[in-house]
């Protein structure tokens, strides 16, 4: 369970301030990517935000993964990491909550993961249950898939995380009495296939749960478009349409 501490996040209004981010990566840089993230960070703070939400594998890029097993352990960093540990300084620094994916390697074993960090320390650790991810679904047992999914206490809410294809292909494994899910995904394909599956898609899957679904898309060069979007009982509340580098700034009522 997240450490519930609610002294810092009471707020006269009741609002959660949450900057959705369509940001493009650079494949396989984590020193440019970092570089990305932080100014994000800043701009996010200047309008605002409480929270920013980054995308799939953000850190190194969600192609950074080849199925070579040393080089992958070579590209994948710990939740220790002094990558990691960087952001949580300016998290704690700008006074800012940060969200993102990342391919986390634990001692021999790689997965694909998503951290909370808050007030400068990484609280929440999720791991991605669907294995697309893999460029090999044959990959041997050093790729690890998650197989733990819970409902968090953050900041006031039940939360849930699912990343990419988790809440699409395990949608029954929702709507457990959750308030917000936190989606970050990858999504490739052209630009007018990425706005059918925001538009249309998604609006669908987000009228079957009585919540808020904020989704975000990493823009990657030529493969995919971005967008992020903030999705209630079927309708779209905020959004920054794909093809669109920026931040949209979700208020979720407390």
């Amino acid at each position: 369970m997240i450490p519930f501490l609610a002294k810092y996040y009471k707020k006269e209004d009741g609002i959660m301030r949450i900057a959705l981010t369509s940001k493009e990566v650079s494949s396989n840089n984590i020193g440019k990517n970092i570089e990305t993230i932080i100014a994000t960070m800043s701009e996010a703070k200047e309008l605002g935000a409480e929270i920013v939400f980054f995308g799939e594998a953000f850190l190194q890029s969600p192609d950074a993964i080849k199925g070579d097993i040393e080089f992958d352990k070579r590209m994948a960093v710990s939740v220790y990491s002094e990558p990691i540990n960087r952001i949580c300084r300016e998290s704690r620094k700008l006074n800012i909550d940060v969200m993102l994916g990342y391919y986390e390697k634990d001692r021999e074993r790689l997965s694909s993961s998503f951290i909370i960090i808050e007030r400068g320390e990484v609280i929440y650790d999720y791991k991605r249950l669907t294995n697309g991810w893999k460029k090999n679904q044959k990959l041997d047992k050093h790729y690890y898939d998650g197989q733990v999914i819970e409902v968090i206490e953050y900041r006031h809410k039940r939360c849930m995380i699912a990343l990419s294809d988790d809440l699409v292909s395990l949608p029954a494994l929702y709507n457990r009495n959750e308030e917000i899910i936190f989606w970050p995904s990858y999504i490739e394909g052209s630009i007018e296939d990425t706005k059918k599956k925001f538009n249309n898609e998604y609006v669908e899957l987000s009228a079957n749960f009585n919540l808020d679904i904020l989704i975000v898309n990493t823009i990657s060069s030529g493969k995919s478009y971005g967008g992020a979007y903030r999705y209630k009982n079927g309708d779209i509340i905020d959004f920054i349409e794909p093809g669109k580098d920026g931040i949209v700034i979700a208020n979720v009522e407390y």
